[in-house]
């Protein structure tokens, strides 16, 4: 009785090992099916929305003009480009909704018309800091060096600095990110040392833990209290 006892425990073993096993296999072809179903779904019909792009129905071209930065296509880049240059100087949240589709696109023949609203006077900081998000976002060899040149110029608008530093912080180069953020801690103005040093240590602090606890310990004596402040913080965490 005993062996008979154990052999069902082992026959009920194996049951339920068998049933878990198949229905971990069923649940994985469920989500390949519907991952699939959802990729077909979501294929995005180019020339139906850029027909829906010129449409007067605010809700479908604000929805087209999302899923024209989302499509991959040239075709979508272009006709949003043009878009952009027709809304000039009409509706605002438009263009802005446009500029960032520009960026969604990683497209770098947007970069050209993007760097344009960032150079004219007429535009306004809120638009101009969209901007920079999208050129961060497509992270072309051009796009970067715009976002440097921006970061540069210190008789530039504060927060557009502080938009292209950060932007440049998202970009994956570590080469061109950490050289950027180490010299913006020497940065004339405290608010671009403060957010210099927190962008580093948030980001690079577990891979280059020695040199950001030196820069650390050299801005320890900022002039400035609360970026010395922010750095104890750092060095005390």
């Amino acid at each position: 009785m005993k062996n008979l006892y154990k052999n069902k425990n082992e026959r009920n073993f194996v049951k339920n090992k068998i049933r878990t096993v198949t229905q971990i296999i069923t649940f994985v072809i469920i989500s390949v099916v519907l991952f699939i179903s959802t990729i077909i779904a979501e294929k995005i019909n180019v020339s139906a929305e850029i027909k829906n792009l010129k449409s007067k129905d605010m809700n479908k071209k604000l929805t087209a003009i999302y899923k024209l930065g989302k499509a991959n296509d040239r075709r979508a880049t272009s006709e949003l480009i043009k878009e952009l240059k027709t809304q000039r100087k009409q509706n605002w949240y438009i263009r802005s909704k446009i500029i960032e589709a520009l960026g969604n696109t990683k497209d770098d023949l947007a970069v050209d018309e993007i760097e344009s609203v960032l150079k004219s006077e007429e535009e306004d900081i809120s638009l101009k800091s969209i901007a920079i998000i999208s050129l961060a976002n497509i992270a072309t060899e051009k796009a970067i060096t715009i976002l440097i040149d921006i970061f540069n110029n210190e008789k530039e608008e504060i927060s557009l600095r502080l938009e292209a530093l950060e932007g440049l912080s998202r970009i994956k180069d570590e080469k061109i990110t950490f050289d950027i953020l180490v010299k913006a801690t020497d940065d004339p103005n405290p608010i671009i040392r403060k957010t210099a040093v927190g962008l580093l240590w948030h980001n690079y602090y577990s891979t280059k833990k020695e040199q950001i606890t030196s820069i650390l310990k050299k801005m320890l004596n900022d002039n400035n209290k609360e970026v010395a402040e922010s750095v104890r913080q750092m060095l005390e965490f």
